[in-house]
């Protein structure tokens, strides 16, 4: 058995392979393209043919070397950067740090815990591509969410009366503020005129089209008309970046769609209350093929559901899980967010949660610990949610 760390980076990575006396065969440096990766296989295929005989191990799960390694059959091991931090300080004693000594620490942490250790799936496509479109998503989506702050941030500065009117995520104001892009131009519209406007864009809140139009014609803070005149161009450039930002949330979110109409194990997902495409999709790619997890108790431990707890004496403490699958975590809180609209026994289950004096988000990753065990048992028997089927089991389990 060989045992291999690799300490990468951006353009180099450091190779460091061990025996299964965990004594050191070979070290070396390859670069991050197809090159340095093919003359890593030929390296590892001189000691052995058998790639069953080849462990690997990096920091990250999220790399191209990574993926082609998983792709040519090899095991791969991805480890918590602090749980390496530790590990080396076991070595040497010093802070002294370097890409070699790294290398060395991962191939020995990997021999000194296999069996501890969980390789990273060979998932199909569809996993591949439920996890991609999600990822790219969550991504587009903090993409505009620091578009909006700093737009907000912006108004804040020159045209506030803006902020009051409407939400940043409604559709009339992007509208709003191409029409009247300054403090003057919204001075200067009548009553008449900003209610014809908004008529005109299908505002629906009828009962505050008067309230609105009240506002507009109150005292603004004055601001220099030459300094608003900047700042509204300004504005309107960050408004064209949050339109395509939006657009092309939009657009993922319509693949995802597709996606998970033709993918069995992710419809499953939406047959959950409230579990839309976008939930579905999260729940997979971080889940992965079904039957890869053995109980429960792994798959909500795995997306941060299950809290820890840390006693010593009579000293005890439960907190949440903070080391889990994040982009499951996410998944998972919107589930559970989305459950209560349309589950009766979910909102009373968040009801009660929250009268025991949990937070909001405490009592949503309750319910979604519940939803776990539910979401485990429907993909081990191929089945779709059935709240009668659950509820009865329920009512047996607490009667029996």
């Amino acid at each position: 058995m060989y045992f291999v760390g690799i300490d990468w980076a951006d353009k180099f990575h450091q190779v460091c392979i061990l025996d299964a006396k965990r004594k050191m065969v070979l070290e070396f440096a390859i670069t991050h393209s197809y090159s340095g990766f093919s003359t890593l296989m030929r390296e590892l295929e001189k000691l052995t043919k058998d790639r069953s005989q080849i462990g690997l191990i990096c920091e990250t799960k999220h790399n191209l070397l990574i993926s082609f390694l998983l792709k040519e059959g090899y095991t791969v091991y991805c480890v918590n950067p602090k749980a390496i931090n530790r590990f080396r300080d076991t070595k040497r004693a010093s802070t002294a740090k370097s890409d070699s000594f790294d290398a060395f620490c991962l191939a020995d942490f990997l021999a000194s815990n296999k069996e501890m250790l969980k390789p990273l799936p060979h998932d199909d496509e569809k996993v591949k591509k439920a996890d991609s479109l999600y990822r790219f998503r969550s991504r587009l989506v903090r993409q505009k969410v620091s578009i909006q702050n700093s737009l907000k941030s912006h108004l804040k500065s020159y045209y506030p009366r803006s902020l009051e009117l409407f939400g940043l995520d409604t559709k009339i104001f992007a509208s709003f503020l191409k029409k009247y892009p300054t403090p003057e131009s919204l001075g200067r519209e009548t009553k008449e005129g900003f209610v014809n406007f908004l008529k005109e864009m299908r505002y629906t809140q009828s009962v505050r089209i008067n309230k609105l139009a009240e506002i507009i014609k109150q005292e603004q803070i004055k601001v220099d008309k030459t300094v608003a005149e900047s700042a509204s161009t300004f504005t309107l450039m960050i408004l064209a970046q949050l339109e395509l930002v939006t657009f092309q949330i939009a657009n993922i979110e319509q693949q995802i769609e597709e996606f998970i109409s033709s993918f069995e194990p992710a419809r499953l997902i939406t047959s959950i209350p409230g579990a839309g495409a976008v939930v579905a999709a999260g729940i997979i790619a971080g889940l992965g093929e079904p039957g890869r997890y053995s109980s429960a108790s792994a798959v909500q431990c795995l997306a941060g559901t299950a809290p820890v707890t840390r006693q010593s004496g009579n000293y005890k403490y439960v907190r949440m899980r903070k080391s889990c699958n994040k982009h499951l975590r996410n998944a998972s809180q919107h589930l559970a967010f989305s459950s209560i609209s349309y589950c009766k026994w979910a909102k009373e289950f968040y009801n009660m949660q929250r009268k025991k004096g949990k937070s909001h988000h405490g009592a949503l990753r309750t319910l979604a610990n519940k939803w776990f065990r539910i979401i485990f048992a429907m993909l081990k028997n191929n089945t779709p949610y059935n709240e009668s089927c659950y509820l009865a089991n329920k009512q047996r389990f607490c009667t029996a």
